[in-house]
């Protein structure tokens, strides 16, 4: 993922409450065909890549995205000083193939950008295991388990068919 796919999602979804559904919505993009490129590894609470945190705090500290903490969690949004540079990029050859790019899965990240917090790390977690095993009923299976949820309770069965919404995507 480079820093510009990074700071663009962040523009496209005006603003990303959490590091955590970053993280989730990184993934799920990437299951859904979006070439980001990252290594995600499961984690405590889904999958979890540790570059894409690197890259997050790199762009914080660049002035690239502003960084908020509101107590419980740090919450991002795109500096509009930096909005000049970008668009600078996007004026070139290789600016427009990447913009163009990336506005593909515009509607799939406001998509994502609705769910529950918890609905979306069983969605990544979902994704995760379903890339791993291509069964839907075993993937939830062993998120239910991982995360000690029940197959059938309302948040995995919300997961599930989010999960199976972003896997699907990427065959169009």
């Amino acid at each position: 993922m480079t820093k510009y796919q990074l700071a663009k999602l962040i523009l496209m979804a005006g603003g990303v409450e959490s590091r955590k559904r970053v993280q989730k919505t990184v993934h799920l993009l990437q299951a859904a065909g979006c070439p980001l490129e990252m290594d995600f590894r499961l984690h405590l609470f889904g999958p979890y890549s540790k570059d894409l945190a690197s890259l997050l705090d790199r762009l914080a500290s660049n002035g690239v995205v502003h960084e908020t903490e509101d107590g419980k969690q740090y919450n991002y949004v795109f500096s509009e000083k930096m909005r000049e540079s970008l668009e600078s990029f996007e004026a070139t050859p290789a600016g427009e193939a990447a913009k163009a790019e990336m506005e593909k899965y515009q509607p799939l990240l406001g998509t994502l950008c609705e769910p529950r917090p918890r609905v979306l790390e069983l969605a990544s977690t979902i994704a995760f295991f379903y890339q791993r095993c291509r069964s839907w009923a075993e993937a939830t299976a062993a998120t239910a388990d991982y995360k000690d949820e029940s197959t059938d309770s309302p948040e995995i069965t919300a997961a599930r068919k989010l999960a199976e919404t972003v896997v699907a995507s990427s065959d169009r």
